[in-house]
């Protein structure tokens, strides 16, 4: 997952009430730091989520871009300045 989707599923999380804005933020800080590893493995390994969230969690992020009409961010964000 590339930025762009780390942030969707971050911003999901907090929708779902799983982390707060303040604790998305402080994981993409550290996200920064370690830019190999996915939002999901840092926020798992800080225990603010469990394994079992990442399904969850992606599902919602599949289902609102359906509803909006993006089948996948990387052919939306070719082309972009």
């Amino acid at each position: 997952m590339d930025l762009d989707g780390d942030l969707l599923f971050g911003l999901a999380a907090v929708h779902a009430n799983l982390i707060s804005p303040i604790q998305l933020q402080q994981a993409l800080s550290r996200r920064e730091h370690e830019s190999q590893r996915h939002l999901i493995d840092i926020l798992i390994d800080e225990g603010l989520l469990v394994p079992q969230d990442k399904r969850h969690i992606e599902y919602l992020v599949s289902r609102q871009l359906e509803i909006a009409g993006v089948h996948r961010i990387d052919e939306n964000l070719e082309g972009q300045p």
